[in-house]
C-alpha cells in the first residue's frame, strides 16, 4: 500500500543554531518496502528546498534515524508497522553507523552493466520513482533490445501509468524474444490482454487469452490454476463488453465453483449482475468482496454505483441489519460512496451509522458535518451539531474540555443558524479584540482574545499540557468545523466568543494539532481565527450598498472571504481540496461534484472570482514527473491548466459568468518556483480565452531578497495563506482595468 507519512525534525537545545532549523515534510507513495535510506534522502531533499545549502543538516544523511514516537528513545528499524498518515520524528544520532561495504567495481562486461541497470530500475520502480526507471532500462536496451526482463518491467512501468499503447508495444517485443513459455510468458499474454480491453479492442484481447490458457492447459506451471483463473476472467470481460452478459455470467460461474474466494470473478459475476438489473445480488456479492479486501479498487467503484442505484440502501440493509454493532460499517461504506462522487448516498449511511450508534459517537458526527458540508447544508449541519454538542455535556463532566465545550455550546444557543450578514471593515472591531501572538521557541503560535494571557498553557515548557484521546481530537475538529462554516457563512460577529472557548482546548494538546489526523480542520480554524485579527483595508460602504462578487476557490478563499474591494463585498464558495486535476472528464471524485454543486448555487450573469491550482502545485506536479506520467513538470502543468480551461471554461459559459481567474498563491517556499512558472503558462492561456479575465497582481506580491524570489512581509500571514492586505492590489487593477 502506498502511504503518506509526516516527517518532523526539531533539532533538541544542545544542537539548535542559525543552521538547525525545524522542519515538517510531507513525504508520499511510502511503502512498507522503502528503505530507510530512501526515507532520509527523501526528507533531506525536501529539507534543502526549504533552508539553505549551508544547513549542516544537509550533509548528515548517514547520521538520520527514525522513531514512531517522539518521546520514544527506540529508532526505527523495520517500517513494516508504519501505517498511512502516521508521524515520523527524525532524530540526529551522534556518529554515523557503521561504514556500509564499498560500492562494487564498474562492471568489466556489457551484460554485467546489463544487470546493474536492471536492478537498479527495479529499486526504482519499488520506489515509484517510475521516470528514473524507465531511463535506466531504455539505457539497458541499448546494450540489448532484446532483454526480455528490460522489457517486461518496462511493459509493467507504463501499465501502472495506464499508458495502455506503449504498454501493448514494450510486451509484443517482449512476447518475440521469449523462446521459453513458462510463468513470465503467460503473465505477459494476460497483461497484453488486459491492455486491449482497457483500449476497447475486445476481440484481440481474447487472442491473446486463447493463446495463454492454451498454454496453461498444455503445461504444467506454478500457479497454474491461479494463472488460468485470470484468463478465464479476462474472457469473460470481454464477452461482457462485447454485450455478451450471459455467455459472461456463465464463465464466471465456472471459475467460482473452483474458488468461490477469487475476487477478480466475483468483482465481474456482481458487474454483470448489474448490467441484468439484479442490484440486489450484486450489492450482496460486492459487500462479501469489500470484506476480504477493503482496498481493492475495483471493488470500491462497483460498490459505490450498485448501493447509489435504486434501493441501494435497502439492498445494504438487507444484507447489513443496521444497529449499533453495524454502524462502522455503515461509516465505511459512507467514506466509499463520498471517495467515489456519491455525496448524497454518502451522507445518508453516515446518518444511519451516527444514529444506530446512538448519536453519540464524536467521529460519525464530524463525519456526519463534514458530508452536508459537501451538500451544501451548512445550517442543518450546524443544528445537528449543536443539538450533538448540548447533549454532550453530561458525558464530559471528567474531561480536559469540559469546561471549553460547554462554554463554545452555550455561544451557540444564541444562534440560531449559520448565515450572517457580517463584513469585515465599516466600523467591525473584531481585530481589536482578536491577536495572533507568533510561534516562537517559547511558546506555540495561538490566539488571543480581549487580552486573555495564555502563556500558561501555550508555553512549549508548560505542565498543564494534556494528552487527548482520538475521541477528544474529533470533538476538537467538530468545534474547528463549526468556526470554518460560520466564517464561511458571514456570521463572523460570534467567531470571537468560539475562539476564546476553543483556543485554550487546542493550545493544550500535548502533541501539536498539526501533527495528528486532525490537521485539516486545524488548518481552516487557525486560518480564520487569525483572520479575525486583521483589519481590512480595502473598499468601504455598507453591505447593503455593496455589489457581490463571488470567491469560488479552495482554502485560499478565507483570505478574501467578507473582505471589500472597492464597492464590492467577497463572499466565499468554499470547495474544499479540489484541484485543476480533479476537474477532468473522467473524474468522479467528490470535490469536483462540490465544485458544480458550488457554482450551481451562483445567480447566473454574477461576477466570480475563481482561486484554485495551489494544490496541484503542492501535491500533484512534482510526483506525477517523478512516476513518468509527465516527462517534464511544464507539460504537467499544461494538462492541467489545459483541464481548467476546458471545464472551467464550460462552467463559466453555461452560467454567463463575469470570470476572474486569480493567479495561483505563492506563499509556500518550497512550491514557489513551480508556482511561478504555472502562473506564467496559466496567465498566458487565460489572456488567449474571452471567457475569462486574469487578475494580474502576481508580481506585486513578490520580491528579490538575498537572490531568492519571496513573498512581500505586509502579505504573510500563518506560512500556507495570504494576508488580506494584497487586495489592496487587485483593487488598483479593477481601477486601472476598468474592470466592472
Amino acid at each position: 500500500m502506498n502511504m503518506k507519512v509526516y516527517v518532523h525534525y526539531t533539532p533538541p537545545p544542545a544542537q539548535a543554531s542559525s543552521l538547525l532549523k525545524a522542519h515538517t515534510a510531507i513525504l508520499k507513495d511510502i511503502t512498507t518496502k522503502t528503505s530507510l535510506i530512501s526515507l532520509a534522502e527523501q526528507f533531506l531533499s525536501h529539507y534543502q528546498i526549504k533552508h539553505p545549502p549551508s544547513s549542516s543538516l544537509s550533509t548528515l544523511s548517514s547520521y538520520l534515524r527514525f522513531k514512531l514516537d517522539e518521546d520514544d528513545d527506540v529508532t526505527v528499524v523495520d517500517l513494516e508497522k508504519l501505517e498511512d498518515g502516521d508521524d515520523l520524528f527524525v532524530v540526529l544520532v551522534d556518529s554515523p553507523p557503521s561504514p556500509s561495504p564499498p560500492p562494487p567495481a564498474p562492471p568489466a562486461t556489457a551484460t554485467a552493466s546489463l544487470k546493474t541497470l536492471l536492478n537498479s530500475a527495479r529499486q526504482c520502480k519499488e520506489q515509484k520513482q517510475y521516470k528514473k526507471a524507465r531511463l535506466l532500462l531504455e539505457r539497458a536496451l541499448k546494450v540489448d533490445p532484446s532483454d526480455v526482463a528490460c522489457l517486461r518491467l518496462l511493459s509493467r512501468l507504463s501499465y501502472d501509468n495506464r499508458n495502455y499503447g506503449k504498454t501493448l508495444s514494450n510486451l509484443k517485443n517482449c512476447l518475440e524474444a521469449q523462446d521459453l513459455k513458462n510463468n513470465e510468458y503467460i503473465d505477459d499474454l494476460v497483461l497484453a490482454a488486459k491492455c486491449c480491453i482497457a483500449r476497447g479492442e475486445f476481440n484481440e484481447s481474447l487472442d491473446y487469452l486463447e493463446s495463454a490458457t492454451q498454454i496453461i492447459k498444455e503445461g504444467v506451471y506454478t500457479g497454474g490454476r491461479y494463472r488460468l483463473n485470470h484468463a478465464i476472467i479476462c474472457m469473460a470481460e470481454c464477452h461482457k463488453n462485447l454485450g455478451k452478459l450471459n455467455e459472461s455470467a456463465a464463465i464466471t460461474e465456472m471459475v467460482i465453483k473452483k474458488d468461490e474466494n477469487f475476487i477478480p470473478a466475483l468483482i465481474n459475476y456482481a458487474d454483470v449482475a448489474m448490467k441484468m438489473g439484479k442490484t440486489k445480488d450484486a450489492v450482496s456479492i460486492l459487500l462479501a468482496c469489500i470484506v476480504k479486501d477493503q482496498k481493492n479498487k475495483e471493488v470500491k467503484l462497483l460498490l459505490a454505483k450498485a448501493v447509489d442505484g435504486e434501493d441501494g440502501l435497502d439492498h445494504v440493509k438487507g444484507n447489513l441489519p443496521l444497529d449499533a454493532s453495524t454502524a462502522p460499517a455503515y461509516a465505511f461504506l459512507a467514506t466509499i460512496l463520498r471517495d467515489e462522487g456519491h455525496i448524497a448516498t454518502a451522507t445518508k449511511l453516515v446518518e444511519m451509522a451516527f444514529v444506530a450508534s446512538g448519536m453519540g459517537n464524536r467521529s460519525y458526527a464530524l463525519n456526519y458535518l463534514h458530508a452536508l458540508e459537501l451538500e451544501g447544508k451548512f445550517d442543518d449541519g450546524f443544528k445537528k451539531i449543536k443539538r450533538f454538542l448540548k447533549g454532550l455535556e453530561g458525558s464530559l463532566a471528567k474531561s480536559k474540555l469540559a469546561k471549553g465545550v460547554a462554554q463554545f455550546s452555550k455561544v451557540l444557543e444564541g444562534v440560531d443558524g449559520v448565515n450572517g450578514s457580517d463584513r469585515f471593515g465599516a466600523g467591525n472591531s473584531m481585530h481589536t479584540r482578536v491577536k495572533y501572538i507568533e510561534e516562537s521557541s517559547l511558546v506555540r503560535g495561538h490566539v488571543v482574545v480581549d487580552g486573555e494571557d495564555l502563556t500558561a498553557i501555550a508555553s512549549k515548557t508548560s505542565g498543564n499540557h494534556v494528552e487527548y484521546s482520538q475521541d477528544d481530537y474529533d470533538l476538537l475538529a467538530i468545534l474547528f468545523t463549526v468556526v470554518k462554516i460560520l466564517y464561511h457563512k458571514g456570521n463572523l460577529g460570534i467567531l470571537p466568543e468560539l475562539v476564546k472557548a476553543v483556543e485554550p482546548l487546542r493550545i493544550q494538546s500535548k502533541v501539536e494539532i498539526y501533527r495528528t489526523n486532525i490537521r485539516n480542520e486545524n488548518a481552516y480554524y487557525m486560518c480564520a481565527s487569525q483572520l479575525l485579527a486583521v483589519e481590512d483595508e480595502v473598499g468601504g460602504g455598507t453591505v447593503g450598498n455593496l455589489k457581490p462578487i463571488y470567491v469560488v476557490g479552495d482554502s485560499h478563499t478565507l483570505s478574501v472571504g467578507w473582505r471589500t474591494i472597492g464597492n464590492r463585498l467577497c463572499i466565499p464558495m468554499i470547495v474544499t481540496g479540489l484541484k485543476h486535476w480533479h476537474l477532468r472528464e473522467e473524474s468522479n471524485f467528490y470535490p469536483k461534484k462540490s465544485f458544480h454543486r458550488t457554482v450551481k448555487s451562483i445567480p447566473k450573469g454574477s461576477d466570480v472570482i475563481f482561486i484554485f491550482g495551489e494544490i496541484d502545485c503542492r501535491e500533484g506536479l512534482i510526483l506525477a514527473t517523478e512516476k513518468d506520467r509527465y516527462e517534464t513538470h511544464e507539460e504537467g502543468m499544461k494538462t492541467c491548466i489545459d483541464i481548467w480551461m476546458k471545464e472551467g471554461g464550460k462552467v463559466v459559459e453555461e452560467n454567463n459568468f463575469n470570470a476572474l481567474i486569480h493567479p495561483v498563491i505563492p506563499v509556500l517556499e518550497e512550491t514557489r518556483e513551480i508556482v511561478v512558472n504555472y502562473n506564467r503558462i496559466f496567465k498566458a492561456k487565460v489572456e488567449e480565452d474571452s471567457r475569462m479575465k486574469w487578475i494580474d497582481v502576481f508580481e506585486g506580491l513578490l520580491q528579490v531578497k538575498g537572490g531568492a524570489v519571496v513573498l512581500k512581509d505586509e502579505y504573510k500571514l500563518d506560512g500556507t495563506h495570504m494576508n488580506p492586505a494584497y487586495l489592496k492590489l487587485v483593487e488598483r487593477w479593477m481601477a486601472d482595468t476598468g474592470w466592472s
